[in-house]
């Protein structure tokens, strides 16, 4: 399974031909037109085909996000090649953001010891904070940083498996 990379590992922009795209389901998360791609070395990747200005804002959050030592996926750009564009229905060239694809916690507790079933109980800031969640802090900071950032939405709430 390919490990998690750091966002000065992967190049800026990704080249996307042959990749092989199926739509994103998640039981979680809304997903209209998201879609893992899975490179030709295995890798799968998450884009929201939102086009090049959001991704733009994404990649840069991404980046400074890192930066300060918060953990948060990795992105890239990556430019749509004939088939992918013919695939996702979209036009040949446009920019996308595309993230490094982590398996995601499913809905409720996935073992005894889940932290996310003690998150669930947290009442507070400081008892969330307190909670057995990793890097659970960043999440916090990022729901102040984004708007200080100038994005228009909150970030999703993604958690990966605990146990496994």
């Amino acid at each position: 399974m390919p490990r998690h990379p750091q966002i000065s590992s992967i190049p800026p922009v990704i080249n996307c031909e042959e990749w092989e795209w199926t739509p994103f389901e998640s039981n979680t998360h809304l997903s209209d037109n998201f879609w893992i791609g899975k490179d030709k070395q295995g890798n799968r990747w998450l884009t929201k085909l939102r086009g090049s200005f959001y991704a733009y804002r994404e990649i840069v959050f991404t980046r400074m996000a890192q930066e300060l030592g918060w953990s948060i996926q990795s992105s890239s750009f990556i430019k749509l090649d004939k088939h992918s564009a013919n695939t996702l229905n979209k036009q040949e060239g446009e920019v996308h953001s595309a993230h490094w694809y982590m398996e995601e916690h499913q809905v409720g507790p996935c073992c005894f010891e889940c932290p996310l079933e003690q998150l669930s109980q947290c009442s507070s800031i400081e008892d969330v904070s307190n909670s057995q969640v990793g890097h659970i802090r960043d999440l916090l900071k990022s729901e102040i940083a984004i708007y200080l950032f100038g994005a228009n939405e909150s970030c999703d709430k993604f958690f990966t498996p605990y146990c496994g």
